[in-house]
């Protein structure tokens, strides 16, 4: 796992994930992390900004749908990989949970924000994207309270996408 020591984002996140492990101390409640930020610091990345593809521009949904514009996009069939994370936008104090899509090399395309600047995130595999999706019967995957958050529980190589699978520590 890669993370930049000057992302706003990490700062953010571990302030928050600090703030949960505090008040959970021990009690991971059955759970293999403690929160969802918890979970994107260990298992998420940063991903760099490209510029959307004119191909894709079409898939430019409103703001405050990033979920359904992100799975709309990486189930298209173009080459785009669901992920969910968190993401700063000009003009906005603090980095917001975001859904966004990145290329098979990793590259950001956001099909939302026109000016993110900075996104951290986990791939999603399209399988359980998909299941996921059907299952909830809304969009996003990670903030999923009505089952009591599945992804805090689960393997995180049964669900992340297979060409970003978390880098073990020695």
């Amino acid at each position: 796992m890669t993370i930049a020591a000057n992302s706003s984002i990490v700062e953010f996140m571990t302030g928050i994930a600090t703030m949960l492990d505090d008040v959970h101390g021990d009690q991971k409640m059955n759970r293999r992390f403690v929160s969802l930020e918890r979970l994107l610091l260990e298992c998420g990345r940063e991903f760099p900004l490209a510029p959307m593809p004119d191909e894709l521009k079409r898939f430019m949904g409103k703001k405050g749908h990033c979920y359904m514009n992100a799975t709309q996009l990486a189930l298209s069939g173009f080459e785009a990989i669901y992920c969910e994370g968190y993401a700063v936008c000009k003009g906005l104090p603090i980095p917001l949970r975001h859904g966004f899509c990145i290329t098979p090399s990793g590259e950001v395309i956001d099909p939302t924000w026109k000016d993110g600047t900075e996104y951290f995130g986990i791939p999603i595999s399209k399988r359980f994207l998909f299941e996921t999706m059907k299952r909830r019967e809304v969009f996003g995957i990670l903030d999923d309270w009505e089952s009591d958050y599945p992804v805090l529980s689960l393997d995180p190589a049964t669900w992340i996408h297979p060409a970003f699978q978390p880098i073990k520590q020695p």
